[in-house]
């Protein structure tokens, strides 16, 4: 199977994202949202998720890993805006094959914000900081 990187195609693609994102965000994210046991608070968190989210993908640079002859079979994908890595997503079953890695290639990233601690210790070890940390 040869693996392609496309763009974003928001008619085709959006189901993937908004399934994925907001629980890989809430759920994943290092350091760990702190909101996880009040309903309401995790209620309103997610709301408020699907409404930046919304906006967010508009405004940046949506990639899509997909198989080649296939471009629906979506494999991953990442979200950057600017020079951060706002999410990046692979799909368990073809994770630690170099996608993540694919997504990334040419990007140019200089801090990530919503990523796994699998994620955060690949990117700090590559000297990429997270959005919050100090750059002096």
């Amino acid at each position: 199977m040869r693996v392609i990187v496309r763009k974003f195609n928001p008619k085709t693609d959006s189901g993937i994202i908004y399934s994925s994102y907001p629980k890989g965000v809430y759920y994943g994210s290092h350091p760990p949202i702190s909101i996880k046991h009040d309903y309401k608070a995790k209620q309103c968190w997610f709301v408020a998720f699907y409404e930046q989210m919304k906006h967010q993908l508009s405004d940046s640079l949506v990639t899509i890993a997909c198989v080649d002859g296939d471009e629906n079979t979506i494999l991953g994908y990442s979200i950057v805006t600017e020079k951060s890595l706002e999410f990046i997503y692979v799909k368990e079953m073809f994770r630690n094959q170099g996608i993540a890695t694919l997504l990334l290639k040419n990007q140019p990233i200089e801090e990530y914000k919503n990523v796994t601690k699998v994620g955060a210790d690949i990117l700090r070890r590559k000297g990429i900081k997270h959005g919050t940390e100090s750059t002096t």
